[in-house]
């Protein structure tokens, strides 16, 4: 009798370890959002070939380390000022301090060694490891 009380425990254990398992992938893979980051300590800007797109690179430090956000801005130089028309975060990068950005043309992001169409909306999140459009 006592035997089959550990089974009934040992594979409710089991059972309720799968389940949290299934939850935590459900949520992780289906409600985050690149969006959604936060701001972090602002490192550096590259300028796009045409001068219209900023791509800003920022520090966040978490409880499991350091992270990087690089946000693109747009400008529009149709007015006197330069009015930021559109910031998309397009790149977040977990267990880095620090990434290199550069532009190969006037809409193409390069983040380390990945490639960012920004005006297809492509954007990088390392918690769902693909480029995204």
């Amino acid at each position: 009798m006592k035997t089959s009380i550990k089974y009934i425990i040992y594979y409710l254990l089991v059972f309720a370890v799968f389940i949290t398992n299934i939850f935590f992938y459900v949520k992780d893979r289906f409600f985050y959002t690149i969006e959604d980051l936060p701001e972090g300590q602002f490192l550096y800007s590259s300028m796009s070939p045409d001068n219209t797109r900023s791509a800003e690179v920022y520090r966040i430090d978490t409880p499991r380390g350091s992270a990087v956000r690089v946000e693109v801005r747009s400008f529009n130089f149709s007015d006197k000022e330069n009015v930021v028309s559109e910031e998309k975060n397009i790149y977040w990068a977990v267990n880095k301090s620090v990434v290199t950005v550069g532009w190969e043309d006037n809409n193409i992001v390069t983040v380390d060694t990945k490639s960012i169409d920004v005006s297809k909306g492509e954007t990088y999140d390392s918690r769902k490891i693909t480029v995204q459009q």
